[in-house]
């Protein structure tokens, strides 16, 4: 083997190297917690959390995501550099509702705690948005902090009417005990030729905005609901 190769293949098993004790360093550094139990004395410390996406922003090199805890009133922002992104297979299903896995530094950012992730691979879909139906008893026990989410329902049409705007309906759940959901699905020409009746099984999904006015939940789909068998 000439020079060249030699010192190619040095730098090569040199960066690999390195790649490896960084990886090895960061794991052990790293606090595994939720994020209710994350506060400003962790500032400076490398994170790993997971959460639900409540909202996401896109700013000029990065992106602001909110998460949540289930179960907990508790979020975290988290800023995610744009190669982190990139490096994502699937960069579109960091939308509300997905479940995620993130490490990064913790900061203090105008006195709010922030997770920094700056390094590709450590953020991390764990469930899509869309992966499983949200069931309605939960929606109605905690509206507004599904409020913004990308879900998927399903039930049974109890009633239903078509407004100028939206497809208005009325769905049933009877596992588990008897809940029921008034929603607004917001028109296009597909959905407002949808000839659903009484009784027919509905599955649909799309952005759930919870009107507080009303108690209803708005609808903000790409398909139309559709009329099946539940799965």
């Amino acid at each position: 083997m000439d020079k060249n190769k030699l010192m190619t293949l040095a730098v090569v098993i040199s960066l690999a190297g390195t790649a490896s004790l960084y990886l090895y360093t960061a794991s052990r550094d790293t606090l595994r917690m939720n994020i209710s139990d994350i506060d400003h004395r962790l500032v400076g410390t490398r994170v790993e959390t997971e959460g639900i996406i409540s909202s996401v922003r896109k700013l000029q090199t990065s992106y602001l995501l909110s998460l949540l805890e289930e179960g907990c009133d508790t979020h975290l922002e988290a800023f995610v550099e744009g190669r982190v992104v990139e490096a994502m297979d699937d960069p579109v299903d960091m939308i509300p509702g997905a479940r995620v896995r993130l490490r990064g530094i913790l900061e203090d950012y105008e006195g709010k705690l922030s997770l920094r992730v700056s390094v590709p691979g450590e953020l991390e879909i764990l469930e899509n948005a869309y992966s499983s139906f949200t069931h309605i008893s939960v929606l109605l026990e905690n509206p507004q902090w599904y409020s913004g989410m990308e879900l998927k329902v399903m039930g049974k049409v109890v009633s239903t009417h078509t407004s100028s705007r939206a497809l208005c309906f009325e769905i049933e759940q009877i596992e588990g005990g008897y809940h029921r959901l008034g929603c607004e699905f917001e028109c296009s020409d597909t959905v407002s030729t949808i000839n659903m009746m009484n009784g027919d099984p509905v599955t649909f999904e799309g952005t759930f905005l919870y009107d507080t006015g009303t108690g209803r939940w708005i609808i903000r789909g790409t398909k139309p609901p559709e009329i099946r068998s539940a799965p």
